[in-house]
């Protein structure tokens, strides 16, 4: 009885291991995204923003199956890696980090 359990034990973590739950999609290939960073709005998970390379920013509506480009601009100028982050009504804000 001991060994089928270990047997089980052993099987199911396995097979956790081996499998992936979603499917990895790329963001995008405009100017070679590197440095990503990505956020997700926790009251609505089909939107999805990421920013990469200090002023690209991509966005999904369908939870990251799809993803349209733009590029950010400030009068301050845009400079540093990007973080992405969400207040609670779901507005993303895009900062640099140097």
């Amino acid at each position: 009885m001991k060994i089928n359990i270990l047997v089980l034990t052993i099987l199911l973590i396995s097979v956790s291991a081996f499998s992936q739950p979603y499917q990895n999609v790329m963001i995008g290939n405009q100017n070679s995204p590197e440095e990503v960073s990505i956020c997700i709005n926790p009251k609505n998970l089909n939107q999805v923003v990421a920013g990469a390379n200090i002023t690209n920013c991509y966005y999904s509506t369908n939870g990251g199956l799809t993803w349209t480009w733009q590029t950010m601009t400030s009068t301050y100028g845009v400079w540093g890696d990007p973080i992405i982050a969400v207040d609670t009504i779901g507005n993303f804000y895009f900062f640099p980090f140097i």
